[in-house]
Order: C-alpha cells, then structure tokens, then sequence
C-alpha cells in the first residue's frame, strides 16, 4: 500500500459549501498557490460538479488524481482508501456535496485520514436565505468547520446578521469576508457570554442555555470537571439503562421549523423517576470524554440533585 498503510497519517482538507458557493475557485487558487500542494501526491475527491473546472496544468509541483463520486451510496470507508492506495496520495482535498450531511462522509473515512482542516465557503449575498431554507444541512456544516469564509461580500450586507447566524451554532470558528476585489475584512465582533465560564459552579439562565450549549460543545476541555446548574426537558430513550436520561432543551437559531433538541446524556446513581418531556432542575458535574469514533470530545453530565421544575415561560431556547 505504500505511503497508504493505516498507520501512515494523510491529512484531509474538507470543503464544505453550496453549490455555487465558489468553493472550486478557492481550492483551485489554493493549489496553485503551493500553500498545501507541496506533497507531490495529492487525491482531489468530488461529491459534486459545479459550473467551473480544474485546471491541473497551473498548479506545479504536485501531481493530482481526480475522483468523483456521484452518488453517497457509491461512499465507503473500502472505496476511499482503494483511491488512496491507487493514487498513493499524500494528501487529500475534498470538495463536498452542500445537500449531503456531514456524518455521511465522517463515518466513512479511513482510520488514517486525519483532518487537517475543514472549510465552509458561502456567496454572502445568498447566504442568510439558503441558511432559512435549508437551516438543517447548513448547521450541520458551520458545526463542524474551523473556517467561514464569506465571499462575495459588500459593504450593504449585515455583517452582524452573517456573524449571528454562524455563532449560533459555531463559537470557535474563525470567519473572513472577502469583496468582489480581492480584499479581504476579518470578523471581530466580540461575542461575551452571559455567564462567568471561570466559576466552579456556573449557573445557566433559562434564557442562556443555547448559548452556554453552543459554548461548551466548542470548547469542552474548558468545562471540565466544573458543577453546572440549568433547567432542562427530560427525554425517554428506550436504548439508555436506568437511571440514565437524555436531557436538553429545544433550540431554535433560525425559524420553528428549524428546531434541534440540544441534549446531554446525564447519569444518575439513585433512582429518580421521570415521564417523557417531564421538566427538571438539574446540578451535575461535566466530565469530557472523548469519543474516538467520531474524534471528538464529548461533555456527560454526572447528576448531583435533580428535581422536578416548572417549564420556563419560552420552553424553546434561542440565541
């Protein structure tokens, strides 16, 4: 297998955007711009064809093998790695499908593709109503990427309601607007959470508990180890043990039709029973495990008290 044997790391660059968004132009100029291409091998996978093409004789000093898969059902973690091995590829870029979810490729990747860095690029014109017509496949994106890059920008557009719509599902990602020009403005609104992250015991307004949710599930190792106090619905989820619940609360970051039950799995050791929707005031300590399938850490709430609550007055929790 060469350079492709599992315990050879290859690093994966992940585009991720609508069509149309730009995101053939971007990874084309990135080529040719040497920044990651210096690897002679690289394997370039499409999940979908836009109007612009490649074009591999302007990028030098490294040798690009074309794949395309037309459709999900073709993608398995087997036929990903066959690809490498066929291209003894070095490194991998990929430029995703926008209606596809995530979870469908992150599954499927080989054991030794680690990626390096993932990319959501958006025509900033078009962005805000893609994002209300299709709020699932676009969360599922800004989620998961590092980078937001905007482009297509101009000095009419809300900048605020660009930078609220992606922090109201990603706190960590950097975001950069670029103009028609070439010109480029990096996003420096200030986002001060409404509680204080560095007390022992923090506790959550119901008012904040989107905000502390998105907070913690981007910055996890931060929380470790602290007590957290909040009001959350608790769900029946035959697949848990006893005395283990499924609690959150119903977030909504774009319109009703676009809410997401934003849970915890919590874990108590005495019994305390509970109907399905039934509302709780819940103290827990917050451990961080990390989750080697999908490479990622993962906040599990270790319940100290819980007892029975009044649902608050907006049951759906926003931003």
């Amino acid at each position: 297998m060469q350079n492709n044997e599992y315990n050879t790391v290859i690093p994966v660059y992940l585009f991720l955007g609508f069509l149309g968004a730009g995101k053939t132009r971007f990874i084309q100029k990135t080529l040719q711009s040497g920044e990651i291409s210096e690897r002679k091998n690289i394997l370039l996978i499409l999940f979908e064809e836009g109007t612009e093409e490649y074009d591999f004789s302007r990028i030098k000093n490294a040798n690009v093998s074309l794949a395309v898969f037309e459709d999900k059902e073709e993608l398995s973690a087997h036929a990903l790695l066959e690809l490498a091995v066929k291209s003894n590829a070095g490194l991998v870029i990929i430029e995703y499908n926008g209606v596809l979810h995530t979870s469908d490729l992150m599954v499927n990747m080989p054991k030794n593709w680690q990626l390096a860095q993932c990319i959501f690029i958006a025509d900033a014109s078009s962005f805000i109503m893609y994002s209300k017509s299709f709020w699932g496949i676009t969360s599922d994106k800004l989620n998961l990427c590092e980078l937001v890059l905007f482009n297509r920008y101009e000095d009419s557009l809300s900048m605020e309601e660009l930078h609220k719509t992606v922090r109201s599902v990603n706190r960590r990602a950097d975001i950069i607007y670029e103009y028609d020009d070439g010109r480029f403005t990096v996003d420096d609104i200030q986002d001060p959470l409404p509680f204080n992250k560095n007390d022992e015991h923090i506790i959550i307004r119901n008012n904040d508990y989107a905000v502390w949710y998105s907070d913690i599930m981007a910055y996890p190792k931060s929380y470790d180890g602290k007590l957290v106090t909040f009001n959350a619905v608790i769900h029946a989820d035959e697949r848990l043990p006893e005395n283990v619940f499924s609690v959150g609360r119903y977030v909504m970051t774009c319109c009703v039709q676009d809410m997401t039950f934003c849970r915890f799995i919590a874990f108590f050791n005495r019994y305390f029973e509970a109907e399905d929707n039934d509302w709780a005031g819940i103290t827990a300590a917050i451990c961080i495990k990390h989750s080697e399938e999908f490479d990622m850490d993962i906040p599990l709430l270790y319940i100290r008290d819980i007892y029975y609550s009044e649902p608050p007055e907006n049951m759906i929790a926003e931003f």
